[in-house]
């Protein structure tokens, strides 16, 4: 269901910005939840700490996503920035 009340285009900007946030923050928790995992390291609840926490970022993501189409805008989906 479509609202038929737009979205201030502030507003749009700031939630798109959120979302590209959260995936950001997925890259980054997920890379530590490998290096956690690897076996030199073999920490592997905090590996798995990390993991989860990863999941819950697309969570995020999936929620301000599914709310800007529920509003009838189309999320943008940009490039990551690499994590080192």
């Amino acid at each position: 269901m479509q609202s038929s009340y737009p979205l201030n285009a502030a507003c749009v900007a700031a939630m798109q910005e959120q979302v590209a946030r959260e995936f950001e923050a997925f890259y980054a928790y997920q890379a530590l939840g490998c290096y956690f995992e690897h076996p030199d390291v073999a920490l592997f609840n905090v590996a798995s700490y990390f993991h989860d926490m990863a999941m819950e970022e697309t969570d995020h993501a999936k929620k301000f996503q599914s709310y800007l189409i529920m509003r009838g805008v189309q999320p943008v989906f940009r490039d990551l920035k690499a994590f080192n």
